[in-house]
């Protein structure tokens, strides 16, 4: 009688694991964290200060900024 006790538990203390095991393969997988682009930090001088300040923006938003520079200076250097 006591060893199939003791092989009833073992039994149990073994099938435990395996169905933890089985239940996160059932899971959805969780989706990946969207990669942060790096960013580039100029520095930038001002009139205002010897110091200047620094301005830290992602590769797109520079190129972006300077296509509006350009076009500032060709709509200011045009002659009316």
């Amino acid at each position: 009688m006591m060893r199939k006790f003791a092989f009833a538990i073992l039994a149990a203390a073994l099938a435990v694991p395996a169905m933890a095991a089985s239940d996160t393969s059932t899971e959805t997988p969780k989706p990946e964290k969207p990669k942060k682009e790096k960013k580039i930090c100029k520095h930038v001088a001002t009139t205002e200060s010897r110091m200047g300040t620094t301005i830290c923006k992602t590769a797109d938003e520079w190129a972006g900024s300077v296509e509006q520079d350009r076009d500032k200076i060709d709509t200011v250097s045009r002659p009316q």
